[in-house]
Order: C-alpha cells, then structure tokens, then sequence
C-alpha cells in the first residue's frame, strides 16, 4: 500500500491547501473487484445526492448515490479498515489525537456532467450530525477501461486573498484512497463520461470520521 503526504507552501497557514494523505491499492484487488461487481448491480437503487441539509440541489451537487437505508453489506469491512488506518490519518494530518465515535460512509457515482461545488464537510450550525466530523476520505473505483475522465478532488486553500485561488488536484485513480481534515474547502470537478452508461461512471465511496464530543 503506498501512501504520500502533502502540504502546499503559502505565505500564511489561510494561504495553504491543507495537508492530504493518498493510499493507493486500498483494497485487495478481490475485494475491489467485488465491490466493483456488487455496485453494478445496484444501478436502479441510486437516487440523486442530498446537500448535508438533506436538500436536494443539482446547481450544487450532481451526482447518484445509495440511500443510507439501502442493504450495503461491504459496510462494515470497509469501515474496518478505515479504523486500522486512523493513526496514519491522523499522524498524516496533523490534527490531533482523536477518540473516533462513527465512520459515516456514502456510495456515490458521477457520469456525465456531474460534479460538486466547493463546499466543506463539517456542520453548519443547522446539521448537528455533520459537527462531528474530523476526517474525510474519497475511495475511488470503476470499470476497466475506464469511461470517464476529470472529477479530480480539488483541494482549496482557505483564503482567496488578492484573487489568488491556490488549489491541489487529487486525480480519481482505480482503487486509490485520499483523506484530507472535514474542514478543508473542496470540490468534485466536473465529470466526462461520453457513453452516458452507468457502468461507466466513477465510483466513489465518501467516509466521514466522526469524533467524540468533548462532553461525552
């Protein structure tokens, strides 16, 4: 499993994207082509992805995913594996120690034009579940050959100061984790994907460490 880290320079900390951590080769290549195989076959199930208010805004997020009540039995083992890889994380990140209370996880996928707006994943004072959130990880996935092209993770700095948008491209590359911290300006650029099929989309799985409150 490789791994690397990564902080851009800046003249000030708002100046800088925040540091990442890349894992390619995340999954066995069994258990990456299972999950490939199992995702295919759920194609009817998908639904239009929610803003973290629950709404619906295709000018902000265009994508597909699983409804969170929807049967996902590689849950659990992938949710696993992000716990044993924690303090890499964390270490990596260079945030402080944390005692994890969930990993929220979310099975998307963009095809044609889809993308995601800059946004950041902890709470606004409207969603208590998301205030929790500490660390954030993209899984990517897909068919082979691939059918897509763009939907980089595009990593901000926090500031915009004299119109300078300083920003780091993570490329969706097949079986390739990043983790970054929830509170770091980013965004899904936008996807090609010609045939329009679904089985040429790219797959992700979205996870969310949840940290346990102070007051817990």
């Amino acid at each position: 499993m490789g791994d690397k880290v990564a902080m851009a320079a800046g003249a000030s900390p708002l100046d800088r994207v925040a540091p990442f951590v890349v894992h390619d080769d995340f999954l066995p290549a069994e258990e990456h082509r299972a999950l490939l195989d199992w995702t295919l076959e759920q194609e009817l199930d998908f639904r239009p992805s929610h803003l973290g208010t629950g709404a619906v805004d295709a000018a902000i997020r265009s994508s597909g995913r699983l409804p969170a009540h929807h049967d996902q039995p590689w849950k659990e083992r992938f949710a696993s594996r992000i716990r044993t890889l924690l303090p890499e994380l964390i270490e990596g990140l260079a945030i402080q120690p944390l005692a994890c209370k969930a990993i929220e996880l979310e099975l998307a996928r963009h095809n044609d034009g889809d993308f995601y707006r800059r946004h950041i994943d902890t709470a606004l004072k409207s969603e208590r579940r998301a205030g929790t959130r500490t660390i954030s990880a993209v899984y990517y996935f897909h068919a082979e050959p691939q059918g897509f092209s763009g939907g980089a993770l595009r990593l901000h700095a926090f500031s915009r100061r004299d119109g300078n948008d300083r920003f780091s491209d993570i490329v969706p590359v097949q079986n390739r984790l990043v983790a970054f911290p929830s509170w770091a300006p980013h965004q899904v650029m936008p996807i090609r994907c010609p045939s329009g099929r679904f089985e040429d989309s790219r797959f992700s799985i979205n996870c969310w460490v949840h940290r346990t409150p102070p007051d817990q």
